[in-house]
């Protein structure tokens, strides 16, 4: 089940909210005011969200949003404790995310069998499960094994990879290996 926006929304302000001891609907110009929402548009803004629709959701104009998005990567890499707050609330978020589609992939088998359905939903969600446990395994080791700024160097490290695999995947075709 994909989640709406707002829940993920609303499930993030929560997390970041109780990580930096903040409101971030506040407008009050407090610094942990100011970092929380500076985390919050940082992580949705991430994982795809648009700016329209964090604009919307914290009621502040687009140019709050451009400050916010231009000012969090040095507060980040400076601010030991903020760094330390925004890691921990992404990674509350992703693990309360995770959670949800759990409970709902137990929750659609026994539906499915009720309702006279294929067992194929189930399949279907354990691939995708399964899916997300690799993508998350790879995200955390360049995470943990990057230095904040240098993820160019990451980048170019997996084109050269996925390059090197490609080449001897057509040399094993071609029966050259």
């Amino acid at each position: 089940m994909i989640l709406h926006k707002h829940t993920k929304m609303d499930t993030l302000s929560q997390i970041v909210n109780r990580e930096f001891e903040a409101n971030i609907f506040n407008h009050s110009k407090k610094q942990n005011n100011v970092n929380a929402r500076k985390v919050f548009c940082k992580i949705l803004s991430d994982i795809g969200f648009s700016s329209w629709d964090i604009c919307d959701f914290l009621k502040r104009d687009y140019g709050v949003y451009m400050y916010y998005m231009g000012d969090i990567e040095n507060l980040l890499k400076y601010n030991a404790d903020v760094k330390e707050k925004y890691l921990e609330s992404k990674d509350l978020f992703f693990i309360t995310i995770k959670e949800v589609v759990q409970d709902q992939h137990e929750y659609v088998p026994d539906r499915s069998i009720k309702m006279g359905y294929s067992v194929w939903d189930r399949n279907s969600l354990e691939k995708v499960e399964d899916k997300y446990d690799r993508i998350r395994k790879i995200i955390e080791l360049v995470d943990i094994n990057t230095p904040l700024g240098e993820e160019h160097l990451v980048f170019e490290g997996l084109v050269q990879v996925f390059e090197t695999m490609s080449n001897h995947g057509k040399k094993t075709r071609e029966g050259k290996c």
